[in-house]
């Protein structure tokens, strides 16, 4: 073995191993958020929380809003996606990114690597415009996030890091339309914002159109869990809570939002609740991180038959 390749083999360890000890760093924090979390409530009063929930009801609906969240997001990932791969089709995407729920219940962003992956060894895709649909479908998910979240803004007093953040995603956003329409000069010489120029601000602009009614189901999605543990908001309080919730959930420092979307769960919700109230609201939070966690574990599994199917079928084109 030479000595570049051993230096290659060396530094490919390295990052591995970095990733994983980052990996493991967020959910280190995740639970240690989610443990000073339950410290502030009483155990009784959790225990009796949980006790008040059909656990099948509830599995079924975390199982089903996962299947309906797969459904949404390939309806604006496939648009997206084929501009690396044309010939994508809505079925077999849904096959692919159904059977990276797996890696995704550990790291979202494990799941969006292995569909990339995925896109350039059975798709042929380049490796330069798979990156850039994949960079697209983040940024239309954080775009509809920063947006339906700053609803909230233009008519109720938000904490100022809610606030702040938002407004910040949105100027970063506007940066990044401008930079595409006049692109600085070290800008343009990259590969990938290259391609992220041919696609255009127009055709993104419409992808991001497409994305929003994911974010709106994952909205969705936390109204009704926090319903199943006797937390049901108003419409006017709803408006304003669940989407700031929702892009607290996105945090990337904690994987699924576990911790994080507690303690602003408690910072927007917590102030006029009574013991068992807290307790049901912290509840419902845990429950929630723990229930689309198992949910994902169960789709990646039930879609990986077919995955191997996919990938025999397409092999043998």
């Amino acid at each position: 073995m030479t000595r570049r390749s051993t230096d290659a083999t060396a530094e490919v360890t390295t990052r591995g191993a970095g990733r994983r000890g980052s990996l493991l760093l967020r959910w280190v924090l995740g639970s240690s958020l989610v443990g000073w979390v339950l410290g502030t409530v009483s155990g009784d009063a959790v225990i009796a929380a949980f006790r008040s929930v059909n656990p099948l009801l509830y599995g079924a609906f975390c199982v089903g809003f996962a299947l309906l969240n797969l459904l949404l997001d390939g309806v604006a990932a496939v648009p997206t996606h084929r501009h690396a791969a044309p010939d994508l089709r809505l079925r077999e995407y849904l096959v692919v990114r159904g059977a990276a729920h797996l890696g995704g219940a550990i790291n979202v962003h494990l799941g969006q690597a292995q569909v990339g992956s995925l896109l350039v060894r059975v798709y042929g895709a380049g490796l330069t415009d798979v990156l850039a649909t994949t960079l697209i479908c983040y940024g239309t998910t954080l775009g509809a996030l920063l947006l339906l979240g700053a609803i909230p803004l233009l008519s109720w007093d938000a904490p100022a890091w809610l606030s702040t953040g938002i407004l910040g995603g949105l100027t970063a956003a506007v940066a990044y339309g401008a930079a595409l329409l006049w692109p600085p000069r070290a800008l343009a010489r990259l590969p990938v914002f290259a391609q992220l120029r041919q696609i255009g601000v127009t055709t993104q602009l419409r992808l991001l159109v497409l994305r929003l009614p994911t974010v709106m189901l994952h909205m969705l999605g936390i109204w009704v869990a926090y319903a199943f543990f006797g937390i049901r908001l108003a419409l006017d309080d709803a408006v304003v809570v669940i989407p700031l919730l929702t892009v607290v959930s996105a945090v990337p420092l904690v994987p699924h939002g576990i911790g994080a979307r507690d303690l602003a769960a408690l910072s927007l919700l917590g102030a006029a609740a009574g013991p068992q109230q807290l307790a049901n609201l912290v509840s419902a939070g845990v429950a929630l991180a723990a229930g689309s966690t198992l949910a994902q574990v169960v789709v990646g599994l039930a879609f990986m038959p077919a995955l191997e199917r996919l990938r025999a079928r397409r092999t043998a084109l």
